[in-house]
């Protein structure tokens, strides 16, 4: 990445299995965002169960590869007063008076995988159905902040990003816009608690030039209430970024991404892009929540693992090895 003003660290947002994990080290992509449920590791109050978690970290690292910790998810028993229901997907967070047992979940994952490049604290909580009963920037706020000392007391090499933010100019019944949702943040005190801001950006994908330039106008908003809130060196986090071939052709893609990684790599405060995702869910599995939804066509890899344009082209930006 000659033109890169900076070293631009790429990774993926994906959960298909370690199987997957040789396909994306050929790229030279070093990151995977690996999820953990505080629901998974702690089922009940005193009991641990870190097997799952475990397992992936350890094939990760096998495969030379370094996880983005997302911290997400509080189990049933942290929020009586909102019981879990067919409505709950670990997405409620847990009553104040449980407040001391998410520091601990959190401070105990920060411990357990000290090789992660970052713990990201939950996901989308500008979204609806991301943070029940509806998003809200102050409870936030004080999910991110707990968690940023607990982290901090373990390891303060770690960087602590607050959770990826669904880009949307405008507030409704889906959610909270997310530069109305970030300055809710700062006007709660989450300045001073997050080392990066992490958001999602999906540019309406077709042209390379108009896409990157449609994210670096997302990004701008950002910057502006960061700013605007006297936090200029907390840099963003691009924490998802995906152009999917439902909408462009193959070729088209991999025009589009390798035209936004090139512009992220510019911008001196964009230290981290996590593309979504390596690998298309398998046709008869295109609804499943393990393969990413009903989300087909983002990934660089078919369904049947072979590279589409976009992964011999990353690839040979990044000085991966794949054989195109």
């Amino acid at each position: 990445m000659a033109e890169a003003a900076h070293p631009l660290l790429v990774g993926f947002n994906e959960t298909a299995g370690p199987d997957s994990y040789p396909l994306q080290a050929e790229l030279g992509v070093p990151v995977r965002r690996m999820l953990v449920g505080w629901n998974q590791v702690q089922p009940s109050s005193g009991t641990w169960d870190w097997s799952q978690s475990d397992t992936e970290y350890a094939d990760l690292l096998a495969a030379g590869l370094r996880p983005l910790l997302v911290a997400l998810a509080p189990p049933c028993w942290t929020h009586p007063s909102d019981p879990c229901d067919s409505k709950d997907l670990g997405v409620t967070p847990q009553d104040p008076g449980y407040d001391g047992a998410w520091s601990e979940f959190v401070g105990r994952l920060a411990a357990r995988y000290p090789a992660a490049v970052g713990i990201e604290i939950w996901n989308e909580e500008n979204l609806a159905q991301g943070f029940l009963p509806s998003p809200n920037p102050a409870r936030y706020a004080q999910l991110l902040r707990q968690a940023y000392v607990a982290v901090k007391s373990v390891d303060p090499s770690i960087p602590v990003i607050a959770g990826g933010l669904f880009v949307s100019p405008v507030s409704g019944p889906g959610g909270i816009g997310d530069a109305q949702f970030l300055q809710g943040l700062y006007a709660a005190g989450a300045k001073g608690f997050m080392d990066g801001i992490g958001i999602h950006i999906y540019p309406a994908a077709g042209t390379a030039g108009g896409d990157a330039n449609e994210m670096e106008n997302e990004l701008d908003a950002v910057r502006a209430i960061r700013d605007a809130a006297g936090d200029t060196a907390t840099p963003i986090w691009i924490t998802e970024l995906g152009v999917p071939t439902t909408d462009v052709t193959a070729n088209e893609q991999a025009e589009d991404l390798v035209a936004l990684l090139q512009g992220a790599a510019l911008d001196a405060d964009v230290p981290v892009v996590i593309l979504h995702r390596l690998i298309d869910p398998p046709v008869a599995s295109a609804g499943s929540q393990a393969y990413g939804g009903d989300e087909p066509g983002y990934g660089v890899f078919g369904s049947d693992r072979a590279p589409k344009p976009a992964a011999c082209a990353i690839s040979a930006l990044l000085h991966g090895t794949l054989g195109c």
